[in-house]
């Protein structure tokens, strides 16, 4: 399960008045949100508990580490191509960034002004930047940071304007539009009002975890009186998405809030509301070059559809020679070049509402056919000649396509789908029967460990000549016209692929590292792989590394000469390796998660990272708890000890950051050559009740002309 809470049912009665409040609209149980004077007072006990006594708290020292730089949010989420716009970087240890990388072309940046917990920089959309994501980096001399989206869109971008919690302060807008927002506060709702007319269709999208934040939202769709017309939450695993045709003409509402409650100032989202296009999904799911291929594409509001585009990556090899629509489908005739590259194709679509989302579209090297039902009972099941890719549906709930073949004694094949990862909704399973209907193996998930893809693999070996099938379902029975796979049967093709241990890796200046390199091999395939670094910089050299037979690792020792300025460098990796007689090169990747904090996220993969050269950290800065508790007038106090390099002893003075208003703390310093110094908080009576959740401590000491700001992890201030 996701979530351990509950939602109360959303019924409202005739007679519901528009005063009653949006938290009563959308509640949680009461009882899952009030805090007992005993659970206060468990808080409170475990705190000290988790403080441990000081001595305990003394740090070793030499064991300081190099803390790059974090990243929990980007404010606004996006912009409109062509456009110019300020934006506010939140995140850890941010004090001296020294550049933004973005992944792509189409988005520049200018630092304007850094703090240790956001930097500010002005951005600048190129007119024919690619919609869409857009990763980026911050780079600091403690290295460089995690990877975070900013949505390039074709849509006029607007900013809620708080507050906004209730029906008399709704933010009016109108469509189409992007909205950029936040769930600052716990408890927080966001309220919108749009006028529509009477049959008009609209779409409601709204981007958190698919944009890297981690607020899990839900949204509420009302009518004037406050009635309820539609609810989403987790339509995209965490994000919610509404489309409603409207009968009525008037004023209608939007109600916005997280799911458990809990608001945080990184929790930001962009809703898009639009009359269309949007496109659930694409059959068939791919193509064999060389190919024709007719393509439907199912969707909502896609009538009048003028072109298609195909981004990221080389689409000349994708011929586009009719195209037609209808209200809720598209269909594409298209060639497939011999030549085109093999892989995965971002296809979208172009009304004069503007562009669609992206679908993805495959290119294969196999022969391919189409599953044709009646399929799924004995004596109807489909034959199949191998090696082949067969594209299909699971098109209603309890749907099972099923497929014949025959295979000679000792024979391997491997059956492997491809559905989730191309965007369906289906989580396969797969069932493999010899002759008499005997079970012989099966699969869910390829690699269990995947949340956001479950698609399901088999390789077996036969040890008898005959007849076999293989059935395919919804591991939950499920099904639709969106649920398609591509299920490839094929031989085991030996191979390997290559993965980063990190995306961030560092070299000291001065000193050394490593790039550790994992090795999958595939399906028979167990000899040595040499790996060389690509992009190196003349002041870092790479010693040479082997992946040795049968074995999965290898680190690939770096050097960096001293005096070398704190830099970022992308490189690649790439490993090199005999298959069948044929020298065989693979570069290194790896999947990404972006996130910010909380549970949303989303992923994606990289071939380029960046190696940042970081200068020495002298100290590190530890916390006795992360949770703080806090009665009005009331005091608390908690420890915070530093781990040193031997030879740093100078004295540390204590800054506490971002404290609500009503808080304050009193000055500290760890003194020279000590280890720990104690905070002491103090709660005016007036402070306002809450949970304060970008409490940070940031230490700061003078090493000749040189300020060393090194900070703690963030704590969490409960105010009772």
């Amino acid at each position: 399960m996701k979530r351990a809470y509950e939602i109360n049912e959303i019924v409202l009665s005739p007679g519901f008045s528009r005063r009653t409040s949006v938290t009563e609209i959308c509640r949680l149980k009461p009882g899952l949100r009030t805090i007992s004077f005993i659970s206060q007072a468990l808080l409170v006990l475990l705190f000290i508990l988790s403080m441990g006594s000081v001595n305990s708290r003394v740090a070793a020292k030499d064991e300081v580490k190099n803390t790059p730089p974090q990243i929990s949010s980007v404010f606004p989420q996006g912009a409109r191509c062509g456009s110019q716009l300020e934006v506010t970087i939140n995140g850890q240890n941010l004090s001296r960034t020294t550049k933004v990388i973005f992944s792509e072309p189409g988005v520049t940046a200018r630092l304007l002004k850094t703090a240790n917990t956001n930097v500010r920089i002005k951005l600048e959309v190129a007119p024919h930047a690619a919609i869409g994501p857009h990763y980026f980096r911050l780079v600091t001399p403690r290295g460089s940071s995690n990877l975070l989206i900013f949505r390039v869109g074709d849509l006029i971008e607007t900013e809620e304007a708080e507050p906004n919690d209730t029906f008399e302060k709704a933010n009016r807008i109108q469509a189409p539009v992007t909205i950029n927002a936040r769930m600052a506060v716990d408890e927080d709702i966001d309220m919108y009002s749009l006028r529509v007319g009477s049959g008009e269709r609209l779409i409601f999208d709204l981007l958190a975890a698919r944009n890297g934040s981690g607020g899990d939202l839900a949204l509420t769709l009302l009518d004037a009186t406050g009635h309820i017309v539609k609810h989403s939450e987790d339509h995209f695993l965490w994000d919610p998405f509404i489309s409603f045709s409207f009968k009525e003409a008037g004023e209608y509402f939007l109600a916005i809030r997280p799911l458990d409650g809990r608001g945080n100032p990184d929790f930001a989202y962009q809703l898009t509301i639009r009359p269309g296009p949007y496109l659930a999904s694409i059959f068939p799911l791919g193509a064999q070059q060389g190919a024709s291929a007719e393509l439907m594409l199912h969707g909502q509001m896609l009538a009048g559809a003028k072109r298609i585009e195909v981004e990221r990556g080389p689409d000349q090899g994708l011929e586009l020679k009719a195209l037609s629509s209808a209200a809720d489908v598209a269909s594409i005739q298209m060639n497939v070049a011999k030549d085109v590259p093999l892989g995965v194709y971002h296809i979208r679509l172009w009304t004069p509402a503007g562009w669609s989302n992206p679908v993805k579209f495959l290119v294969g090297d196999l022969p391919e056919l189409t599953e044709a039902e009646p399929n799924d009972a004995p004596g109807k099941l489909q034959s199949v000649d191998l090696p082949a890719v067969i594209n299909g549906r699971i098109q209603r709930k309890g749907d099972v396509d099923q497929f014949a073949f025959k295979v000679r004694a000792c024979e391997q094949l491997v059956f492997e789908v491809k559905a989730e990862e191309l965007g369906s909704p289906l989580d396969t399973h797969l069932t493999l029967y010899n002759s008499k209907g005997k079970e012989l193996a099966s699969n869910d998930d390829a690699d269990p460990n995947n949340r956001l893809n479950r698609d399901a693999r088999l390789q077996f070996s036969f040890l008898e000549a005959g007849d076999y099938s293989l059935a395919i379902r919804d591991l939950s029975r499920l099904g639709g016209p969106d649920y398609g796979y591509r299920l490839t049967i094929r031989k085991p093709v030996p191979g390997f692929s290559l993965s980063f241990d990190t995306d961030r890796p560092m070299v000291e200046r001065g000193g050394s590292g490593t790039l550790k390199i994992t090795a999958k091999r595939w399906e028979g395939f167990d000899g040595e792989i040499e790996l060389e670094v690509l992009g190196l910089p003349e002041m870092i050299s790479a010693s040479s590394a082997v992946i040795k037979k049968g074995e999965a690792q290898a680190s690939i020792p770096l050097k960096c000469e001293n005096g070398t300025a704190a830099q970022a460098f992308p490189i690649k990796v790439v490993g090199k390796a005999t298959l069948n007689d044929q020298s065989v090169r693979q570069l290194a990747g790896m999947q990404v998660r972006v996130s910010g904090i909380g549970p949303g996220y989303t992923t994606t993969q990289v071939d380029e990272v960046p190696l940042a050269i970081t200068e020495p950290a002298q100290f590190n800065l530890e916390i006795g708890a992360t949770q703080v508790p806090l009665i009005r007038g009331g005091s608390a106090e908690f420890t915070v000890t530093a781990r040193r390099r031997e030879e740093f002893k100078t004295a540390i003075a204590l800054v506490i950051e971002n404290l609500p208003a009503g808080v304050t703390a009193e000055e500290v310093k760890i003194g020279e050559d000590l280890n720990h110094a104690v905070v002491k908080l103090k709660a005016s009576e007036a402070v306002k009740v809450g949970r304060y959740s970008d409490v940070v401590i940031v230490g700061k000491a003078r090493i000749g002309e040189r300020e060393e700001i090194e900070q703690a992890p963030r704590i969490t201030l409960r105010i009772d």
